[in-house]
């Protein structure tokens, strides 16, 4: 009976292979664009804490934006990560650089960035994902403000 229950079993490790390797491939594929988007997210919250806390120490509203923005393409560059187009940043409360000083206040940024999945070809996922994060940074307090263009 030994003899017969393994001459029916053969070639069945082929079978397996087929069936399984896929499913495994995909398995795999997928924990590599869950990790990379992790990457991605960790790195754009690092992007976004740069950004708001240079744009904090500006005087003026014009400049905080000015330098935020460019802090913000500075850092994606420096921290590798490959975003589809320039990473889009929007500064929030900058009405507070008209504050007088003495009066608390922060600066908020949201940075946007897509970031490239089409390498990982993974059937019916999308090419490129977008990942965001938004931070704040306080104001010096006591800090001289500028109006408009002045300090």
């Amino acid at each position: 009976m030994s003899a017969r229950r393994g001459a029916s079993e053969a070639g069945s490790a082929s079978i397996e292979l087929v069936i399984l390797g896929p499913a495994f491939g995909l398995v795999v594929a997928l924990l590599v664009m869950a990790g990379r988007l992790a990457i991605a997210q960790q790195t754009m919250e690092q992007v976004a804490f740069e950004t708001a806390r240079t744009a904090s120490l500006a005087r003026t509203a014009a400049e905080a934006s000015s330098i935020g923005t460019r802090t913000a393409r500075l850092e994606v560059g420096r921290q590798n990560l490959r975003c589809s187009s320039e990473p889009e940043v929007e500064m929030n409360d900058l009405e507070a650089f008209s504050a007088p000083p003495g009066t608390p206040s922060d600066v908020e940024v949201t940075v946007r960035c897509r970031v490239d999945m089409a390498d990982l070809a993974i059937p019916g996922t999308p090419g490129s994902v977008q990942v965001e994060s938004t931070q704040s940074s306080p104001i010096d307090t006591y800090r001289g403000r500028g109006i408009g263009g002045r300090p």
